[in-house]
């Protein structure tokens, strides 16, 4: 018997522009300055070649089901519930340890906030800008995006795959930049790694706030460390 392939509606595809729109490097927030760390690695010659590129990607995967993609998740679980992604704001902000990290993302979630409300307004995002400007929240960029997404109907296992991408593309553009590598090297280590995307997503979906925090300590030392660089290309 033939089966056939469900097809999306036009609301669908609509909903997945809105989403690949503002987790696009060139949507501007100023996503392309903050390397989370990453470029303290490269001047520690802990990232010198494609292959230790490949095993920083397949540790960070690790951990992000519990930092960017757990918050995301838990914020479009909670998109209705205000009390609850306060909260979320709340201890997601206290688990940022590196402190260019934290304020990093604060930063990237302001701009969003801003540019949402200039290009496609909803009601849960003025919520969280507001809730910023009394002092409830500190504002954070990966519950800023889930909001997005819920305030949106977008599927949450899309979603947060086309966020996840984002994360692992921009590390790969930046460390192209900076160890360098050739484009081409970069991208295939991108492409190998994107399978390990998929259950990462899929844990990020099953979380509870209580398991949110889980990191590396190497991703925060060093992300710790890139303060005092002498000479830096991007502000975290």
């Amino acid at each position: 018997m033939r089966t056939t392939t469900p097809i999306a509606t036009p609301m669908d595809e609509l909903r997945r522009l809105y989403m690949l729109q503002i987790c696009d490097s060139l949507f501007p927030i100023g996503a392309f300055t903050l390397s989370n760390g990453l470029e303290t690695f490269v001047q520690r010659g802990l990232i010198d070649s494609a292959e230790q590129l490949g095993k920083y990607l397949t540790d960070y995967l690790a951990v992000a089901p519990y930092q960017e993609l757990g918050a995301m998740a838990l914020a479009m679980q909670n998109a209705d519930d205000k009390a609850a992604w306060i909260s979320l704001d709340q201890l997601y902000t206290a688990l940022r340890a590196p402190k260019e990290v934290r304020q990093g993302s604060a930063k990237l979630c302001m701009r969003l906030l801003k540019a949402a409300g200039q290009i496609a307004p909803l009601p849960v995002l003025e919520a969280y800008y507001a809730h910023i400007r009394q002092g409830d929240c500190t504002g954070q960029h990966p519950i800023a995006v889930g909001l997005f997404a819920a305030g949106h109907g977008v599927n949450a296992q899309e979603a947060l795959t086309i966020y996840g991408y984002s994360l692992l593309s921009a590390m790969t553009t930046h460390a192209a930049k900076c160890v360098p590598l050739r484009q081409l090297e970069a991208q295939r280590v991108l492409r190998e790694h994107l399978p390990a995307l998929l259950p990462a997503v899929q844990s990020a979906l099953t979380i509870t706030q209580e398991d949110l925090g889980a990191s590396g300590p190497a991703f925060d030392i060093l992300a710790m460390q890139h303060e005092t660089l002498y000479s830096r290309l991007y502000m975290s």
